[in-house]
């Protein structure tokens, strides 16, 4: 015992600063891993938005695109005949782009004059009697309002048919902007 009290004012010391120098340590390793990590994940939200933003910037220019073909469409040849050139498009467009599950064209009373979506194996048109009165969707209403070449990006939500949710449920986002004849 009488050794121990004689090396205990050497050893108190370590007692005290070694748990002070690991905690120390293992508080810097934690903030620098945090910093790391935030660095990080701004690079990847940064990445995040600028896809977004060209994704984004893709779609108004499709829908501008489709806008003016269904102007110049149904300014030459009337709506009827107007609407078989337009569904032509609208099918290779649909085929050309798989992520686009419908394309529609909507009257100033947002009823569907024309309608193609992405079946199964090609997109198909659908049958003018079973075409849909769109009048309560919010994206139909808010399209209305824009002026010429401006776009309108809805919120995601569930895509409705006749009334009804789709199940299984389609997360949909859409984008309308209104036609112009030439």
């Amino acid at each position: 015992m009488g050794a121990f009290r004689h090396y205990l004012p050497y050893l108190l010391p370590w007692w005290l600063i070694v748990p002070t120098v690991t905690w120390t340590a293992y508080a810097l390793r934690v903030d620098s891993d945090e910093t790391r990590a935030r660095f990080e994940l701004s690079d990847k939200l940064e990445s995040a938005t600028h896809v977004l933003g060209n994704d984004i910037r893709r779609l108004q220019q499709d829908v501008r695109l489709v806008a003016r073909v269904a102007g110049s469409a149904l300014a030459q040849r009337g709506a009827g005949a107007g609407n078989d050139v337009l569904a032509g498009f609208l099918r290779d467009f649909l085929s050309a782009h798989p992520r686009y599950t419908q394309a529609r064209l909507l009257d100033e009373t947002c009823m569907e004059r024309l309608r193609l979506d992405h079946g199964p194996s090609a997109p198909v048109r659908i049958p003018e009697d079973q075409l849909q009165d769109k009048s309560d969707r919010y994206y139909c209403t808010e399209t209305l309002k824009l002026a010429r070449h401006q776009a309108y990006l809805s919120a995601l939500d569930l895509n409705i048919e006749h009334g009804q949710v789709v199940e299984p449920y389609e997360p949909t986002l859409r984008i309308g902007t209104r036609v112009f004849l030439p």
